[in-house]
């Protein structure tokens, strides 16, 4: 039977120090872990070997130190497998004293003593409380906020950024101020001025909302289009309808068409009249031509409209 200190015994060596490990993996360190390596044969205060364990950083899993702990040597008849092996020789369970502790008073109890894990599991089922330290909230002072660009139509720029500066009293982080940088810079991107605005938060309880409603666009600019009162020249109430009667005329195609008064010619010495031109005599020998013109014209506008007419 190999032990370590203050563990029950085991069969073999690897057994006794793999349960050592455990128990340091255990312990609740935050920091490490710890992984079995292997074990000796020889060495140590009974020269019975060590056991060897490795201590691994969690963070970045870095192998920082290895260990060895002691081997012990004992039997099942001085040293029963039920009974405590400690460096002062074999206890047992039952002569331990035992107090009935409630579940409340025990992480008082533990002091300093990192215990094991499900020790904290145990008293949180039977109803215990397990008092945390007051969190301490820690962090930047300032913060510095996106940096904003102006181009105005002039080729001159703006370049904007605010930097929101914290104070901290325990849990609580208070914005103080928030001061907004500005660099002018004109069309040839040199800098021609800087202006800086400090600003004090109106509220600066955590989770806090304002309900500011915007201001109407017609009260900031009563002038604009959308912004006037179209008077329309109808009465209240329903608009005046009238009714008209429309009558059409049969039209002729070709068109009616009428010859110009015939030409006469006047003599004031004698009172005579006599006729130059006779209208109707030549409106009635143009009367073929006219739908002889009108059916070329037709004709044209067909050729016109028909694809390819124009080739043709």
């Amino acid at each position: 039977m190999y032990y370590t200190t203050g563990l029950q015994p085991k069969t073999t060596r690897e057994d006794s120090c793999r349960q050592y490990v455990a128990y340091q993996e255990a312990s609740g360190n935050t920091v490490y872990r710890y992984e079995y390596s292997h074990v000796t044969t020889t060495g140590g205060s009974g020269n019975v070997g060590y056991c060897w364990y490795r201590q691994i950083r969690k963070s970045n899993g870095v192998v920082e130190n290895t260990y060895g702990e002691t081997l012990y040597k004992g039997t099942a008849s001085n040293c029963p497998a039920t009974w405590w092996v400690t460096s002062n020789g074999c206890v047992s369970g039952a002569n331990l004293p035992k107090v009935n502790v409630p579940a409340s008073e025990i992480p008082g109890r533990l002091g300093s003593v990192v215990p094991d894990p499900r020790v904290w599991g145990e008293v949180i089922d039977k109803g215990g409380t397990i008092e945390m330290p007051n969190p301490t909230v820690s962090g930047p002072t300032s913060i510095q906020g996106p940096e904003t660009v102006k181009q105005n139509q002039d080729g001159t720029r703006e370049v904007s950024r605010t930097t929101y500066n914290f104070t901290t009293n325990g849990n609580t982080v208070t914005n103080t101020t928030n001061v907004t940088t500005t660099n002018y810079y004109n069309s040839s991107n040199v800098q021609t001025g800087t202006s800086t605005t400090t600003t004090t938060p109106s509220d600066s309880t955590p989770g806090a909302t304002t309900s500011e409603e915007p201001e109407d666009a017609c009260t900031k600019h009563p002038e604009a289009l959308g912004c006037q009162k179209i008077d329309f020249d109808t009465p209240d109430g329903e608009i005046p309808r009238e009714s008209k009667d429309v009558t059409f005329q049969e039209e002729s195609v070709l068109g009616g068409g009428s010859c110009p008064a015939d030409a006469y010619a006047s003599f004031g010495s004698t009172g005579q009249t006599l006729k130059v031109w006779d209208w109707q005599a030549t409106c009635s020998y143009f009367l073929p031509i006219r739908f002889i013109l009108m059916a070329l014209a037709a004709f044209s506008a067909v050729l016109i409209i028909l694809p390819g007419g124009k080739d043709a």
